[in-house]
């Protein structure tokens, strides 16, 4: 998360990092001179830590740190006490690059540390088949001085789980409890899972145990390669491109498992929304109908609503997992499934190529014009002679009518047309960003009306060159832009 423009962030000023107990001795820093400084009922200074003009020492004789002569401003306020925490604020400084306990965590010793007993603080499990629970003990001891304090324990997501036992000399194991001391030299033991329910190929997973250490943190590490159960061939997306919205097309997925038994295979129904169809027929089924791999006729369309669409395709298996990450709905039990997802990019039987023009940086008074193809993908004729029409982003009047022209021509054999749009000189008086609609009414059965927006951004004082001769989108062939001043 962006740390709003107001918050001081340390990783951008290493050179100002302080520990959070010395930006609180600040603080009171501050409110000891303001203290200091604030008149008192007789109108003296500071009356608990100053002395009056008469008191201080003639300034030819004063001696700065000395304990007859005290640090004075030429007001007579005695700053000793911020002397004191000024070197208290020093001794606490955090080195650059350390990382600070969490807020409320316990107060940091000088003399305490954990030490592993055997491995390092990173275990790698290898492959594991996913479902299954990955557990690793880290054995750990209190070194040093002090007592150890931990003021949290925190595992990096909900797949993993750490608990925290003590180990007593004769054997005796007992929960931990966060902020209870623990004396040096006694041994603990943090059991680490990786749950891989969901989970496919890499897998990485953090443990940190805030403390009092000088560090303020430790971290453990759990890594894992997880094997799926299930796999979809011959990839998990199947992508349609670019189709329209008259268009159906069909595909084919194959989910199979080199690892389960036979196994049944269904929908879950929630995420089949029209124009979507599946069915699913197993491979060699067996007598029960069950199969290691299921073949799945996919069908989308017609009437896909344009834009880039992503359907998603829950395939669920009869097979329990054995340690599910989270319980199934209404006592029901977790079983192995898959995801899949179909794509395609969704064009009207009408479109225009680019659908947005960018004006880019103009000048104000600058001339460029921008072309659009807009065709139809059946074998509905355009007209030349189309309504055309300029609003502005919001269905009102374009705000600047008389820089902003536009023309229509037949293009390829007549059945589309090429649209010019062209800036005729934005005002001189303009310094910001303009945009707009260009509606063109080209009666097609399906799509009545097609909208192409546009927008730029007009600069005084721009260079000639800040503005390159080059079409922002598709370009007609052997078209290209006209920049030029009045």
């Amino acid at each position: 998360m962006n740390a709003p423009a107001s918050t001081f962030r340390p990783d951008r000023h290493p050179d100002r990092r302080i520990h959070p107990t010395g930006a609180s001795l600040l603080a009171a820093a501050g409110l000891l001179l303001a203290v200091a400084c604030a008149p008192s009922e007789d109108g003296a200074a500071g009356s608990a830590t100053s002395t009056t003009t008469a008191d201080a020492p003639d300034p030819a004789t004063r001696k700065k740190g000395t304990a007859e002569s005290p640090n004075y401003l030429d007001t007579g306020v005695d700053l000793s006490a911020l002397d004191k925490a000024s070197k208290k604020i020093s001794s606490e400084a955090v080195s650059y690059g350390a990382e600070a306990p969490e807020p409320g965590g316990a107060e940091l010793a000088n003399n305490v540390e954990i030490r592993l007993l055997e491995g390092d603080r990173s275990h790698n499990f290898g492959d594991v088949l996913q479902g299954r629970k990955a557990t690793h003990t880290f054995r750990l001891e209190v070194a040093g001085e002090d007592d150890l304090v931990l003021s949290r324990l925190k595992p990096s997501c909900g797949c993993t789980l750490a608990d925290m036992v003590l180990l007593a000399d004769d054997g005796e194991r007992s929960v931990y409890t966060v902020g209870e001391a623990i004396p040096p030299g006694t041994k603990f033991e943090i059991e680490a899972s990786l749950k891989t329910d969901g989970r496919s190929g890499e897998m990485s997973s953090n443990i940190a145990l805030y403390s009092n250490v000088p560090e303020g943190v430790m971290h453990l590490n759990l890594k894992a390669n997880v094997t799926p159960i299930l796999v979809v061939e011959p990839e998990n997306i199947l992508n349609f491109s670019r189709i329209t919205t008259a268009d159906v097309v069909d595909g084919e997925m194959r989910i199979k498992s080199d690892i389960l038994e036979p196994f049944k295979l269904s929908l879950d129904e929630q995420f089949l929304v029209e124009p979507l169809q599946v069915a699913l027929e197993p491979v060699a089924p067996n007598e029960e109908g069950k199969s290691t791999e299921w073949l799945a006729k996919i069908t989308l369309g017609p009437k896909c609503p344009e834009g880039m669409r992503n359907y998603p395709i829950l395939f669920k298996s009869d097979v329990p997992v054995p340690d599910p990450k989270t319980p199934g709905k209404d006592g029901e039990v977790p079983t192995y499934e898959v995801r899949s997802f179909v794509q395609a990019q969704v064009t009207g039987l009408v479109s225009a190529t680019p659908n947005f023009v960018s004006f880019g940086m103009v000048r104000p008074g600058q001339e460029t014009e921008r072309f659009v193809l807009i065709r139809a993908h059946d074998d509905y004729v355009i007209p030349a002679d189309v309504p055309v029409r300029i609003e502005g982003l919001r269905g009102d009047e374009f705000q600047y009518p008389d820089a902003i022209s536009y023309s229509v021509e037949p293009a390829e054999e007549d059945k589309n047309i090429k649209l010019t749009i062209k800036l005729l000189g934005l005002p001189d008086d303009l310094n910001g960003s303009f945009g707009g609609i260009v509606k063109i009414d080209v009666g097609h059965p399906d799509k009545e009306q097609l909208d192409v927006r546009f927008s730029g951004v007009c600069r005084q004082g721009l260079p000639p060159q800040a503005t390159p001769n080059t079409q922002q989108g598709a370009q007609s062939p052997a078209d290209h832009n006209h920049d030029h001043d009045h």
